[in-house]
């Protein structure tokens, strides 16, 4: 295994490290311009709200509580009163539209006369057609959370791609930045949360190894990662202008540094823990485009004899969904 010392600054990779925080923020920037132009997140302002009680409150704000788990309704004199989704009964618009549903379940509001066309229904041709009869839709409960109603996005799916990741820190001195493949499945564990269990394998260099009068040694380093992370993601908006999803993952696994020459090898295996956020882009109902950021750090202060180390990446993958 590589030897333990001290790294010196590299302006290289101060400037990876910018351009991925820079990425960072950008997507996070995109998903934000992208709620605020559906407006179906809120706020609302100028609304007149009556609740489950029959009290009404005209000219406020509604806005959505800090957790996604209710409402907080804020006066002018700047008041605020929370407000739970169940206890919402009719939310009316400074024009007087009834936007009840778009503040409960987060898909905007249609337009004043805008008419939403139903999805054609394939006929069953067993099915006589003068007593034909349409199957009831299955109800989604009105909320938002983790435990709104709405069926999960996806039943199970499965993700494969790559990028290129950053090693720092004393536990991986000596070897270099390189870049990896990784593929993974989640299966989904309520409406927005799912488990994603995922492997990646990274290229960490070539080194040259010989003593006084020996003829060179090329050792190839790589890194293997096995990672179980629980997830959660937003909402998903069919109506928005720019359909996107943000999500973020946290976990933990294990590390394993590999050295390979001559047909012998020689492996060190860490537990390490791991984290993953980023934006899921979808292109149809089954295949989604995934900009993520990941790290995934080996800790030093679970032994004293060892330094710590993390692994930051930027990956691209093609996420299949199965509903």
């Amino acid at each position: 295994m590589p030897d333990q010392g001290v790294p010196y600054g590299n302006p290289e990779r101060m400037a990876w490290r910018l351009a991925l925080a820079l990425v960072v923020l950008t997507a996070a920037y995109v998903v934000a311009a992208a709620d605020e132009e559906g407006g179906a997140n809120g706020p609302w302002h100028g609304v007149t709200v009556t609740d489950a009680g029959g009290w009404t409150l005209r000219d406020v704000t509604l806005a959505l509580a800090a957790d996604g788990e209710g409402l907080v309704i804020i006066r002018a004199d700047g008041a605020e009163k929370p407000l739970a989704f169940a206890d919402m009964a009719l939310v009316v618009d400074a024009d007087g539209r009834d936007i009840t549903d778009e503040v409960l379940t987060g898909v905007p509001a249609l337009e004043p006369g805008a008419e939403e066309e139903p999805e054609p229904r394939e006929a069953d041709p067993r099915a006589n057609p003068e007593f034909d009869v349409v199957p009831p839709e299955p109800a989604l409960l009105p909320g938002r959370g983790l435990g709104g109603g709405r069926p999960p996005l996806f039943a199970f799916a499965l993700d494969a791609g790559g990028g290129a990741a950053d090693l720092t820190g004393d536990w991986f001195w000596g070897l270099e930045d390189g870049g990896f493949a990784q593929f993974g499945a989640r299966l989904a564990h309520a409406e927005r949360a799912y488990l994603h269990l995922l492997y990646r394998h990274q290229d960490a260099g070539t080194r040259s190894f010989a003593g006084y009068g020996e003829v060179p040694r090329v050792v190839d380093f790589t890194m293997q990662s096995f990672q179980l992370m629980y997830g959660s993601h937003t909402v998903d908006r069919r109506k928005s202008r720019l359909r996107a999803l943000g999500y973020c993952e946290a976990g933990g696994g294990i590390m394993r540094l590999r050295a390979e020459s001559g047909g012998e090898t020689a492996s060190s295996t860490r537990f390490a823990f791991a984290m993953q956020a980023g934006m899921w882009l979808p292109a149809t109902d089954e295949l989604t485009l995934d900009l993520g950021l990941h790290a995934f750090y080996k800790p030093g202060w679970l032994d004293e004899e060892e330094a710590g180390g993390t692994s930051l990446g930027l990956q691209l993958c093609l996420v299949y969904l199965w509903r």
